[in-house]
Order: structure tokens, then C-alpha cells, then sequence
């Protein structure tokens, strides 16, 4: 493996179970959470929000692209959705800008590329199930200005529930 600009790579990530127990709740607080190198390639950071795995694993995370780089084509075996949080998301099926949702289907493959505004990401991988049959790449505009949206009333969805602690972030 090689690392980014001649950086050496992050180190394999051993198994782990972080925030995955599904008969709980968590509610995650990313925003002063550390950003750990991810193992892929430099350049690239992360903020885990929940994984059960090692270096492939089923994983929720905040993934932050540095600008100005290219990655190796790459298949996800347990596909991949993610919302685009800042940036622009670019690769073969197209450049997606900010609060666009894209889900890749189990076995897709592509080859991202980040252009000179970098990229951040909340992404979700292998949480899907050859069950549920999907095309292979979808992607829907999820910005609050697009067609579709209604106000609800908030429903107090946490007011009350039993949280389990998140843990803090390895």
C-alpha cells in the first residue's frame, strides 16, 4: 500500500465495535470529535459514528476528502449511500454538490476524484442486503430548496428515550 504525497499509510484498523449495538440508540456528537486518518489514502480523514469491523466493516462515519486528489477504482461489496455535506462529490456517474444523497448499490465501483473544494461526506457502508434489489447507482438533490419538502411540526423524537452513552470515539 502507499500513502498520499509520499506520506505513509494509516495503519490497518483492527476489528472493533464502536456504537453498534442495533437494540440501542446513540446519539453522536461529531462536531468536536477528532479527525483520525483514514487508512485508504492521505488526504483522507475521518469522525466514526458507528463501526463493527476492521478495515472492511459496517461503518457510519464523517469522511473529510482533502482537495485536490484522485483514488484507485474501488468496488463496495456491502454498498455505500452518503449525503454530501460541503464540497462536491465527483466520479464516474457524476459531480454531486452539497445535500445530494447518492446510494451505490452492493458491488458497485467507481473511482472518486476531489477537485479544489475538497469534500465532506456522512457516509454509510455495507448496511445493504441483496434482499432489497437496487440499480446500481441513485442519487436524489436533498437540499431544503428542492421540490418535494413539507414543514412537520418537531416531534420531540429524543424528549424522554433511553439513550444509551455514545462512546467516545477511539
Amino acid at each position: 500500500r502507499r500513502g498520499h504525497a509520499g506520506m505513509a499509510p494509516a495503519p490497518e484498523m483492527e476489528f472493533m465495535s464502536f456504537n453498534s449495538e442495533k437494540d440501542k440508540d446513540y446519539l453522536v456528537r461529531t462536531d468536536g470529535a477528532e479527525w483520525k486518518a483514514a487508512s485508504q489514502a492521505g488526504g483522507v480523514h475521518r469522525r466514526m459514528i458507528q463501526r463493527l469491523g476492521g478495515e472492511v466493516a459496517r461503518a457510519t462515519t464523517v469522511v473529510k476528502f482533502d482537495p485536490n486528489q484522485s483514488f484507485p477504482p474501488h468496488t463496495h461489496g456491502g454498498g455505500e449511500e452518503f449525503m454530501v455535506l460541503d464540497g462536491h462529490w465527483h466520479d464516474e456517474y457524476g459531480a454531486f454538490g452539497k445535500y445530494t444523497y447518492i446510494r451505490n448499490y452492493i458491488g458497485s465501483r467507481h473511482q472518486p476524484t476531489v477537485k479544489e473544494d475538497g469534500v465532506r461526506i456522512l457516509v454509510r457502508l455495507r448496511q445493504m442486503a441483496h434482499e432489497y434489489k437496487e440499480p446500481e447507482h441513485q442519487s436524489w438533490d436533498a437540499s431544503p430548496n428542492s421540490d418535494g419538502w413539507e414543514d412537520i411540526e418537531p416531534s420531540g423524537i429524543f424528549d424522554g428515550a433511553d439513550l444509551a452513552e455514545a462512546e467516545a470515539c477511539p
